[in-house]
């Protein structure tokens, strides 16, 4: 199925641009399109292959940005690769996209997906790389700066500890 896939084209039928029906069958095909990009992803996550799982999550994004199935299987793909910083960068782009485009938040499944990744680590220790510490904090304020009802700590050791309160960590 991914071979399938790596040979699909990006732009279904891009000879007929403005032709009624050649915009109908993109339309088909994006969705079918995104939902085998996130089948094979969920599977190659399944057999311990999250690196093949991101890349099919992330042609899925490219063919529907506000797709949050295809962002939550990015974020877990990513995470599962231990690339927890990037993971959580990518919720801040899903975010950004559906504040943005659709004036939302995103939605309560991928809030939760947020939530662990923030919570939980797996194999990480506790001498954490300093340009993670720095990013996970410039994840961790924007957070902070769009929520309602909080307002900021004066310094980043306050704000660490109010984010630990949100997140249950003592």
């Amino acid at each position: 199925m991914e071979q399938a896939l790596r040979l699909a084209p990006n732009a279904l039928l891009a000879s007929e641009p403005y032709a009624p029906w050649a915009e109908r069958e993109r339309a088909v095909f994006g969705v079918e399109h995104v939902r085998a990009c996130r089948r094979s992803g969920e599977l190659a996550l399944r057999q311990g292959r999250p690196d093949a799982a991101a890349e099919l999550a992330r042609r899925a994004i490219d063919h529907d940005p506000l797709s949050e199935l295809s962002w939550q299987l990015l974020m877990r793909a990513l995470c599962a690769a231990g690339a927890t910083v990037e993971a959580l960068s990518a919720y801040a782009e899903l975010r950004r996209r559906t504040i943005d485009e659709l004036g939302l938040e995103p939605g309560p499944d991928s809030q939760q997906l947020y939530l662990d990744m923030l919570r939980t680590s797996p194999g990480r220790t506790l001498r954490a790389d300093v340009t993670e510490v720095r990013q996970l904090l410039r994840l961790l304020r924007g957070a902070l700066e769009s929520s309602s009802g909080i307002t900021l700590a004066l310094d980043d050791r306050r704000l660490v500890h109010q984010a630990e309160s949100l997140v249950g960590v003592a």
